[in-house]
């Protein structure tokens, strides 16, 4: 049986239908159809770009188990410059105070907002911060170990 259906270029090819034999089952049949793809294909057929998707604000969260160190600092840096985030939320800071220059050096000047929950000695702790032109962030609520934020984008309502 043959059975017309769009491949992957658009075009309309007539296949026999199902595409494996009777002898494979349709998962080994995929299988073998992926890994006889180049390498690169493979990796690239593995990751979804979700942010090509969605429009709205982009959110990084880490547990970034420290935010003393300032190898630590530039690592997250160097990381929300190849993100295209308006809100960092760090879990783990095991930091009791963290002032705007800890902020500016982590995350750099675009984040120009921010809030903290402080960590115990050295569990815990958390930074929420955010890119004012692209969000506001209001009615923060802080419990023992979390903290809850309202977040609303330019044109949308707020969740």
């Amino acid at each position: 049986m043959t059975r017309c259906f769009p491949c992957r270029w658009g075009f309309q090819c007539c296949r026999p239908w199902p595409p494996w034999s009777t002898e494979l089952s349709p998962l080994t049949w995929l299988r073998r159809r992926v890994m006889s793809w180049p390498v690169r294909a493979r990796l690239a057929a593995s990751v979804v770009d979700l942010s090509s998707m969605y429009r709205g604000p982009q959110i990084v969260v880490w547990n970034v188990r420290g935010l003393n160190s300032r190898a630590r600092r530039c690592a997250i840096r160097s990381l929300l410059c190849t993100t295209r985030a308006s809100i960092v939320c760090l879990q783990e800071t095991k930091m009791e105070l963290i002032c705007s220059s800890t902020v500016l050096d982590a995350l750099g000047s675009e984040f120009d907002g921010s809030t903290y929950l402080p960590a115990d000695g050295t569990r815990g702790g958390i930074l929420i911060a955010w890119k004012t032109r692209a969000v506001t962030i209001s009615d923060p609520l802080f419990t023992q170990n979390a903290i809850t934020v309202k977040v609303r984008a330019p044109a949308g309502a707020p969740w």
